[in-house]
């Protein structure tokens, strides 16, 4: 198929490869954020899921045991609140039941299929892969967004100048609305299926519990109301399935909306309006709102495939009940066929436009002015306005942004007021000459001190009758009192014994500060923060190099300059041009990274050894903090630097199918070097 073809290119491999690597470290930075492997697999609560598999039994089987009270006897009208029926006869003590009522019909259906579990067999797994690769949502979002680009490029000719010579295909725009429609599906399938697997591979990697898969999912506390006897890789199965179509089912959509839109990129604005409005009425509208139903009939709620389908729901009015995972089923092939038909039928009946409307020559006349304008300019800008425009670069730089900042923000630790005061004393009364701390550390000691050799005194004239039981409380309260003010400078009374041995071992006049923050910018709490966003620059910069290299070969581009005279100064300023681009991009991301991290954290006393700090103890680097992380930066830009040396000169030597190939070779060799180096602690 050449639609197939056209769009298994270089970009979309690699932006695809792109977003299984951002969400796998996604999805483990949400997992180990500040926890060690072995701590990980080792946080279940085995005492909390004893109680639940305990309880599990017994709660399936009061289901059966209230609806079977409901449809023979009752008389009791305590009765009636835990069944929620509330319409009886209080003189006789009778329940009056009304069997044409919601409450009465939901709960023999709630029965019926509670029956299906009743004899699920639950004991002790290790439950945590499948439990929290079910939690996790973004997978679903990252192959949206994939389907989004897939959709993007079928729709191409709207834009090339090409709609005229499809549309005169005759009987062939049935058999292309066709195609595309199967493209949209396989390629569904094919993405959600790389997603999916290598999150959930990750998911096991972390917490292992692959011996636990044939184990019920109802052995996870989250699915005690599933209704459907399943074991955990049989509902991980069930929930791809599920999630598949319904991302197949909302690319028809876009599809079609791209279909009615004369332009593809006015259909990518309506579409991205719409999700905003979509986010906004989610996650504003009040559960209680008036407007709450904005907020059930939601694109972010349809979304949420794994929340739908995991629990267990039922709606309706009368005798007619039907349950939630079965309203979004119905609701999505009302959606795939309603979007079908309007997809089908504006690619085969909608025409292109003979005459340009005043709107598009306005438009025309601007780009053949902006053509003009950019003819006159030297080689350099037009060599920035290929990486940026031509080869879409500003795509890969906003989502490089986006990916930063995300990861910036999610990571911000929030500090209880105890350690904010605390930080406040080191900075008040800290740094180089901290005789205040220790002072404060020595008045505090001597307070608690003499409150214990008063408690002891009054212990021994309370004995002897001298003084009365509330003076004795009264000073043995104060002896609480004075522990609790010398316990808050433990801390600090931890820092000065460190600091004492800093200097007498290497001989380094550390600076008495807080190590809170900066554990959070180049410590272990923020090493994955630190890899996550050195990836997603290497990443950016193949991507980048690698496109622009590829449209020069693939528009013959590259053969013009060979001929040309001056060809090796055009050379060199086209590498000039990425180079600088590159810079750019190296300062605009640790700016915003280093900006934030001062924001949140600040970074008090630069000048200050960093030995200073006590996880950097064993460090050996003798250089004050500021140099440390200067430091840290260049050789980022060296690593960064590495990379686009590489890519240029690969990408340049093969073309094509090799080329793919090797720009997938370096994103795999610098994800693997971006993991060991953020490991050594640089």
């Amino acid at each position: 198929m050449n639609e197939l073809k056209r769009l298994l290119n270089r970009k979309i491999l690699l932006v695809f490869m792109a977003f299984i690597i951002i969400n796998v470290f996604l999805y483990t930075y949400q997992q180990t954020r500040g926890t060690g492997l072995k701590e990980l697999r080792n946080s279940t609560d085995q005492e909390e899921q004893l109680e639940y598999i305990k309880h599990y039994s017994d709660d399936i089987r009061q289901i059966q045991i209230n609806a079977q009270q409901l449809m023979t006897f009752s008389k009791y009208g305590d009765l009636l609140n835990t069944l929620g029926v509330n319409e009886y006869n209080k003189e006789s003590t009778l329940i009056k039941v009304d069997k044409d009522s919601f409450t009465y019909n939901n709960i023999l259906k709630t029965a019926k299929d509670f029956g299906r579990v009743s004899d699920v067999s639950l004991y002790p797994v290790n439950c945590k892969a499948t439990e929290n690769f079910v939690k996790y949502y973004y997978t679903f979002y990252f192959s949206m967004l994939m389907m989004v680009f897939i959709i993007y490029e079928l729709s191409g000719e709207r834009d090339n100048e090409m709609w005229g010579i499809v549309h005169a295909a005759g009987g062939g725009r049935q058999g292309l609305a066709l195609r595309r429609f199967l493209i949209i599906v396989v390629s569904g399938v094919a993405i959600t299926a790389g997603l999916y697997i290598t999150t959930f591979a990750a998911s096991l990697f972390l917490y292992g519990g692959t011996e636990s898969l044939n184990a019920p999912v109802q052995s996870i506390p989250a699915f005690s109301r599933f209704s459907l006897p399943m074991s955990q890789i049989e509902f991980v199965l069930y929930n791809y399935v599920y999630s598949t179509f319904a991302i197949i089912v909302l690319s028809v959509v876009l599809w079609a909306v791209f279909v009615v839109n004369r332009k593809r990129n006015h259909a990518l604005i309506i579409t991205g309006i719409f999700a905003g409005l979509e986010v906004f009425m989610y996650f504003k509208i009040p559960v209680h709102s008036v407007y709450a139903i904005l907020r059930k009939i939601n694109l972010v709620r349809l979304m949420k495939v794994n929340e739908i389908i995991s629990t267990y729901a039922n709606h309706g009015r009368g005798t007619f009940v039907i349950s939630e995972s079965a309203i979004m089923l119905i609701t999505l092939i009302v959606l795939l066929c309603t979007a079908g038909v309007i997809a089908f039928a504006g690619t085969v009946l909608m025409r292109p436009q003979q005459h340009k409307s005043l709107l598009a020559g306005i438009a025309g006349r601007i780009s053949e002015g902006y053509q003009h304008v950019l003819g006159k300019m030297p080689v350099f800008m037009k060599e920035l306005h290929k990486l940026l425009i031509t080869s879409r670069g500003i795509t890969v730089i906003a989502v490089l942004l986006i990916v930063v900042l995300y990861f910036v923000s999610y990571g911000k630790m929030t500090f209880s007021d105890n350690a904010m005061e605390r930080d406040k004393i080191y900075l008040e009364k800290g740094g180089a000459d901290y005789s205040q701390i220790t002072e404060m550390i020595q008045e505090r000691k001597d307070d608690y001190i003499g409150a214990v050799q008063l408690a002891d005194e009054a212990s021994v004239k309370y004995e002897n009758g001298e003084i009365s039981m509330e003076d004795f409380s009264e000073i043995n309260s104060a002896v609480l009192v004075y522990s609790s003010r010398y316990s808050a400078v433990r801390e600090f009374q931890e820092k000065c014994d460190y600091l004492d041995i800093l200097k007498e071992d290497t001989g380094i006049a550390g600076y008495m500060m807080s190590e809170r923050g900066y554990e959070e910018i180049f410590g272990d709490y923020g090493k994955v923060r630190e890899i996550v966003i050195l990836i997603a620059l290497l990443v950016s910069v193949v991507l980048i190099v690698s496109e622009n290299i590829g449209i020069e070969t693939s528009t013959g581009t590259k053969y013009i300059v060979e001929a040309a005279s001056g060809k090796h100064m055009i050379k060199v300023k086209r590498i000039a041009a990425s180079a600088v681009l590159c810079m750019v991009l190296f300062v605009i991301v640790y700016g915003i990274d280093m900006w934030c991290m001062y924001r949140y954290y600040g970074m008090p006393y630069l000048d200050a050894p960093l030995m200073s700090l006590m996880f950097m103890r064993d460090s050996g680097f003798y250089l004050t903090i500021g140099t440390f992380i200067i430091i840290r930066l260049l050789i980022r830009l060296v690593i960064m630097i590495v990379v686009f040396a590489f890519t240029y000169i690969l990408c340049s030597r093969f073309t094509g199918v090799r080329g793919r190939i090797a720009s997938i070779c370096i994103i795999i060799g610098a994800i693997v070097f971006c993991i060991i180096y953020g490991n050594m602690g640089l």
